[in-house]
C-alpha cells in the first residue's frame, strides 16, 4: 500500500479546519453514499480529532442524529406534502437513494439504517478504519487520507457509472 496517511496521524490538518478530503469527491463516493454521509464523515473526524473511541462516537452521534438531521433516508413512510416543490424534491431524494441502493445491495451491502450503520459502512469501503491506541483496549476510528479508496475497489459498478467517475476524474466534475 505505500506510505499512508490518516487523520490522526497527520499534523497538518487541525481540528477548526476539518473538511472532506478532496479524494472523497475525486473519486466520486458522494455520488455513491446514502445523502448524509458528509455530515455523518465530519463528525466522525471531529470526534476522532477529540479523542473518542468507537463506542463513544456511536453513543454522541445516535443523541446528536435528531438535532443535526443525520438519519439516513427512510423508504418505508412517505411524508404529507404541503407544496408541489416538497413532492418534487422528495421525489428526486427518493429516485437518487433507491439508486445507490440498488448499487450497496448488489455489491453485498446493506443500505444504513441508522448512524451505526453509516458509520460501518464508511470502515467497510477502508474509508474509516478501526485501530486500538497505545494498549487501551478500546477501539478507536480514524480517517484514511491517502490513498484514498475507490469505490470500485468495493462496489460492483456498470459500465456506464465507471466511464461517469472516470470522467469526472478526467474533468474534476464532481
Amino acid at each position: 500500500m505505500g506510505f499512508v496517511v490518516t487523520l490522526l496521524t497527520t499534523t497538518v490538518i487541525k481540528e477548526e479546519h476539518l473538511r472532506i478530503p478532496p479524494d472523497f469527491f475525486y473519486n466520486a463516493w458522494n455520488l455513491l453514499l446514502p445523502q448524509g454521509t458528509l455530515s455523518v464523515l465530519l463528525s466522525v473526524m471531529a470526534y476522532v480529532r477529540q479523542g473518542l473511541d468507537k463506542e463513544e462516537i456511536y453513543e454522541v452521534m445516535t443523541e446528536e442524529a435528531d438535532l443535526l438531521e443525520l438519519h439516513p433516508f427512510s423508504f418505508i413512510a412517505t411524508p404529507a406534502f404541503q407544496t408541489p416543490e416538497e413532492k418534487h424534491h422528495y421525489t428526486q431524494r427518493l429516485n437518487r437513494e433507491t439508486e445507490v441502493r440498488k448499487v450497496l445491495e448488489l455489491s453485498g451491502f446493506r443500505y444504513p439504517r441508522n448512524i451505526q450503520d453509516s458509520i460501518t459502512l464508511l470502515i467497510k469501503f477502508g474509508i474509516l478504519i478501526e485501530v486500538e491506541l497505545d494498549q487501551r483496549e478500546k477501539i478507536y476510528l480514524d480517517m484514511i487520507l491517502h490513498p484514498f479508496p475507490r469505490p470500485e475497489e468495493y462496489l460492483t459498478l456498470d459500465e456506464q457509472k465507471l466511464e461517469e467517475i472516470q470522467y469526472g476524474r478526467i474533468y474534476r466534475w464532481y
